[in-house]
């Protein structure tokens, strides 16, 4: 088994990031490799709602990257990982972890297979710019498709109003 001493999780702040935590976590520990939990908000400027009262694009995205960085820390917490390192970037997450890889340099970057950055395939990862200075395995946890037909049945069972004909 390859030794890595630097190991990337790209995660979403759900259960199915927590599966991919906790798999990165695991090897971190089993191989004594610094850890990284990253997430990538997926927020465009101007996109924003007018709620009262009216944050700016600035104000806004402060907030987004408080909140996650408050998630992020207790689910670190929760697994155990106190001192993994939490990188937040906002924008696309197809492009924006390979920003955050480039940063970091991982030698191995631990995915969910249902998560929008692009790297479900698994395989090696080089990054295809002109900082092209990472070379990352990519490990894929599958997730559990059970899990995710229970989401969805949640989801179809959204609250609804019943409309009783004898009391209308």
């Amino acid at each position: 088994m390859k030794v890595y001493r630097r190991i990337l999780a790209a995660i979403d702040i759900d259960r199915f990031g927590s599966d991919v935590a906790r798999e990165a976590a695991k090897l971190a520990r089993a191989q004594g490799a610094a850890l990284a939990l990253a997430h990538v908000i997926d927020y465009g400027r101007g996109l924003d709602c007018d709620h009262a009262p009216f944050l700016t694009p600035d104000e806004t995205e402060k907030r987004l990257r408080a909140e996650v960085n408050l998630r992020m820390a207790q689910l670190a917490l929760g697994l155990g990982i106190p001192d993994a390192s939490r990188l937040i970037a906002c924008g696309r997450p197809c492009q924006e972890v390979f920003t955050l890889a480039l940063g970091w340099q991982p030698e191995l970057i631990v995915v969910g297979d249902r998560a929008a950055h692009g790297l479900g395939e698994g395989g090696t990862f080089f990054a295809a710019n002109a900082f092209s200075r990472v070379r990352a395995d990519i490990r894929v946890i599958p997730q559990p498709r059970q899990r995710a037909l229970r989401e969805m049945l949640d989801l179809l069972a959204w609250p609804t109003r019943v409309i009783d004909p004898r009391t209308s």
